[in-house]
């Protein structure tokens, strides 16, 4: 998990493998350089890390227009459009 100190196995042991898992599937990864990977990470885990990622994606979308560049807002509206 990129955006926390926490790790999965810290989550798990404290919330359980549902949380975990769900956290794992919705958090950002460096490695990964397609967003839909992420999403399909998601889908495979179920409807709980779908629902939070598409909360994630919904609570950010009010803050797309202030990407720094054209192209930063194009791939945020992208991502917005691809999830949703």
């Amino acid at each position: 998990m990129v955006d926390t100190h926490v790790t999965s196995a810290e989550t798990r042991s404290e919330f359980g493998d549902d949380v975990a898992n769900i956290a794992d599937a919705t958090s950002f990864d460096e490695t990964i350089d397609d967003d839909l990977d992420i999403y399909e990470r998601c889908f495979e885990v179920g409807r709980g890390a779908v629902m939070v990622k598409a909360a994630d994606i919904l609570g950010n979308s009010d803050y797309y227009g202030l990407g720094g560049s054209a192209e930063l807002r194009k791939t945020l509206r992208k991502k917005l459009d691809s999830f949703i």
